[in-house]
């Protein structure tokens, strides 16, 4: 019998040990089912194991615990988004994440607290068992440090070789005319609504509204995602400026400062229309700040900038809060009536507009529902991913009607595209990340453009940084087949850099690629 009680508290500590490991590695794997798995397997190891389990912890136990409150972060943040994007951790440590709140992740940070709770147990209940004073702590430590998603991401990203690229030869600037109309430009960011949903067999007729928009324009259908576009801010770079976000800094022995210019030598969306005399304006239901948006927006032309803290003051407390389903972000809806009410300015003055709109509502695992969508009126937190893409493409075809009225046959071109692929775990699982693609659609509204009739599908093997050139043909502004950063335009003749190289030879290229970074953050006045 007592063989046996030794057998079964050894079998409940494997267990727990390996529900711990599988939460850690594994950003995925369903968390209430390990979870139901550990519960069973912590009553087997405390009933078996009696008292000779409990004891007074050493102090290794605590250096155990100091571990693992410096690896809990990152086992949250790959639990949120799935994997480790290094990339865009460094780039958010970095630029700073004010204006934000985890409170909507609850889930994932329990998730994650869980799995580091679970192994302390092990390193102290074995500890006892085993008359170990430390040696169950160190192990528990390493498995701690090694054994977790973010480890695991800087390890091979160690031991993966550079390979040699030439594409900090391959940047350039883009060839710009000056046409005769020039369009207002309205740029939305569907904020993880890649083109993935437009898969009848498995999302119906989710993605219909968009097709309506592909029929008056042209669409691009085969828009993969490269490294250094997979965050919000990488996406925005990505279509307006041609290049992916690369790391300035640690990686590349750059002090750690305050970045206020952003790649202040690209020439990017707002600094072409700015010279020409648009007026460049951004909408955002975050903090203009989060990530080094409001950089790189102040860099590159944008100078009406309305974030989170200029929106409350446009409306009442009561619709703020009826918005406010995050505590950091305002639903869809609010921030498109916002945009149409910048609009509504902007247009006075009779100057062309460069007008973006960031929306935020399938973002990933937790979405958001605009107040529309809602029975009470309140902007919420839905774990449906489905149903938060289709209230945000409700929103977005009332703001896009509202907006025909207001614009009054003034020349524009609407741009819809998915600032990056979803974040969240369950749909990435789903379809081979290799095979996923974003949404880009261009359509006109009292324009005539001179590429891509209405309907027009192009299926050239591109990647975000293509959006750029691609937009600066289409408006008139640069040649079919101009170049634009490392974009290269998709009216073009010429394969992409993707369709050349690859995405997989391209990814390995931009990480890590320290003189493509060097170029990219280089100012030639310092």
């Amino acid at each position: 019998m007592k063989l046996n009680r030794h057998r079964l508290t050894f079998l409940g500590l494997v267990l727990l040990l390996a529900t711990s490991l599988a939460t850690m590695i594994i950003p995925d794997i369903r968390g209430k089912t390990v979870g139901q798995v550990a519960a069973w397997s912590l009553v087997l190891s405390v009933a078996a194991g009696g008292a000779a389990i409990w004891g007074r912890p050493n102090r290794w136990f605590f250096a155990t615990c100091a571990v693992g409150l410096l690896v809990f972060p990152f086992v949250a943040i790959a639990r949120i988004f799935g994997r480790i994007d290094l990339m865009s951790l460094v780039f958010h440590f970095q630029f700073g994440t004010e204006g934000t709140t985890l409170t909507i992740f609850e889930v994932e940070m329990r998730e994650a607290a869980f799995a580091v709770l679970v192994l302390l147990f092990v390193a102290y209940a074995a500890s006892n068992l085993y008359t170990l004073r430390r040696g169950g702590y160190v192990i528990a430590i390493a498995m701690l440090v090694v054994l977790n998603t973010m480890s695991l991401s800087l390890l091979h990203s160690a031991v993966r070789p550079a390979v040699e690229s030439d594409l900090h030869q391959r940047l350039v600037q883009p060839a710009v005319t000056r046409p005769s109309v020039r369009p207002d430009i309205i740029l939305v960011y569907l904020e993880g609504l890649e083109r993935t949903f437009a898969n009848r067999d498995t999302y119906g007729s989710l993605y219909e509204p968009i097709g309506v928009y592909e029929s008056q324009g042209v669409s691009f259908t085969n828009i993969a995602q490269i490294e250094g576009t997979t965050w919000s801010l990488g996406g925005l770079v990505a279509t307006q400026c041609g290049v992916p976000i690369l790391h300035n800094g640690l990686l590349y022995h750059n002090d750690f400062v305050d970045q206020r210019e952003f790649m202040p030598d690209r020439i990017c969306l707002g600094d072409v229309t700015s010279a020409m005399g648009y007026r460049n304006a951004f909408v955002v239901g975050g903090d203009k700040a989060f990530g080094g948006i409001d950089h790189f927006l102040e860099t590159h032309g944008v100078t009406e900038i309305t974030d989170r803290s200029v929106i409350e003051d446009m409306y009442s407390a009561e619709e703020i809060a009826a918005a406010d389903a995050t505590g950091w972000v305002l639903g869809d809806q609010i921030v498109f009536d916002a945009s149409l009410r910048v609009y509504d300015q902007l247009v006075v003055s009779k100057d062309p507009i460069l007008l973006t709109i960031e929306t935020f509502g399938p973002h990933g695992s937790t979405a958001t529902l605009s107040r529309r969508c809602t029975a009470d009126g309140l902007s919420v937190l839905s774990p449906n991913l489905e149903s938060a893409v289709a209230c945000t493409l409700t929103v977005l075809d009332q703001f896009l009607d509202d907006f025909v009225l207001r614009s009054n046959g003034r020349p524009t071109v609407v741009v819809l595209l998915s600032d990056h692929l979803n974040h969240d775990k369950e749909f990435q699982s789903r379809q081979p990340y290799a095979e996923r693609r974003n949404t880009a659609v261009f359509f006109p509204i009292g324009f005539e453009p001179q590429l891509g009739r209405a309907g027009s599908v192009g299926t050239l093997p591109g990647s975000m940084i293509d959006i750029y050139p691609s937009l600066l043909a289409y408006i008139g502004r640069a040649a079919p087949d101009n170049a634009a950063g490392l974009g290269r335009s998709l009216f073009g003749s010429g394969p992409t850099i993707l369709a050349e190289k690859g995405l997989s030879r391209l990814n390995q290229e931009l990480v890590p690629n320290a003189a493509l970074a060097d170029v990219l953050w280089r100012s030639e006045a310092e």
